[in-house]
């Protein structure tokens, strides 16, 4: 009262600020109460029965491993002697971040030794469409282009692939290429 604040206004303040936070601290056990039924206590109370009589033993959960030859081959990159589960995982060493930076960069950094098999051995026809995209693209720069890449594009622009290409490409622009 000698400050000058109302008394009744202070009380209310305190009054309200007390029941936000009952309510806020309050909110999750009443959802998890409304979760508690006849069903669950009547479930209850007979696993509780069965237990005292004997006639009901918990199994233990089988630990199982899940391993497959790609989460070995990761774990082998890794420098690790077996895979490590989510939960336990490090940090990723600043080397092996370094090597996947090199390697996303275009650095191709054989990690182990190991060597990478490419899978499709030969062009789809979009990859040569966009080669041939790139060696056009040189020519009207004003760059000449090696014999063998020059003699490739002819061949390719005379193509039936090649004016298919060209058409959806006209039609629907870099969308195609994907």
């Amino acid at each position: 009262e000698l400050a000058g604040e109302d008394r009744a206004a202070l009380v209310a303040q305190v009054a309200a600020a007390q029941k936000a936070l009952i309510t806020e601290r309050t909110a999750d056990l009443k959802r998890e109460a409304k979760g508690i039924d006849a069903r669950t206590v009547l479930d209850h109370r007979n696993r509780r029965a069965l237990a005292k009589a004997g006639k009901l033993v918990a199994f233990q959960r089988p630990r199982i491993e899940h391993t497959t030859p790609s989460i070995l081959a990761a774990a082998e990159a890794a420098g690790m002697d077996r895979p490590v589960a989510p939960q336990q995982a490090t940090k990723v060493s600043e080397s092996l971040q370094a090597e996947v930076a090199a390697e996303m960069a275009g650095g191709w950094s054989p990690i182990g030794g190991t060597k990478v098999t490419r899978l499709r051995t030969t062009e789809t026809p979009a990859q040569r469409f966009r080669r041939a995209l790139g060696l056009e693209g040189l020519i009207a720069g004003g760059q000449q282009l090696a014999t063998e890449d020059a003699l490739w594009l002819g061949g390719y622009q005379a193509s039936a692939e090649y004016r298919a290409q060209r058409t959806v490409f006209e039609d629907f622009g870099e969308a195609a290429l994907r």
